[in-house]
């Protein structure tokens, strides 16, 4: 069983695609741009992430997963977990 095990992990591939890979980079961008400026001022309560939430639409990070019909990105949930770790 083991064996198997091993054998079928070999085979998946859990590379980001071209396109996650150039969205993970545009968040981070975004992140040190517009976030990274402000860190001591959001940790220290003088700054909300409520200010930023205009430019995160801009950039098409809010509502992330939801078709474009209802104002969404259209974008996977892999993209939506890629978001806040970048």
């Amino acid at each position: 069983m083991l064996l198997f095990t091993l054998k079928f992990w070999s085979l998946m591939d859990f590379d980001l695609s071209k396109e996650e890979a150039l969205f993970r980079d545009s968040v981070r961008e975004f992140g040190e741009r517009y976030i990274k400026p402000h860190w001591v001022d959001l940790d220290e309560g003088r700054y909300s992430l409520l200010d930023l939430i205009p430019r995160l639409a801009e950039h098409g990070l809010v509502g992330l997963t939801l078709s474009s019909k209802y104002g969404g990105s259209e974008g996977s949930f892999l993209m939506a977990a890629i978001a806040p770790r970048s």
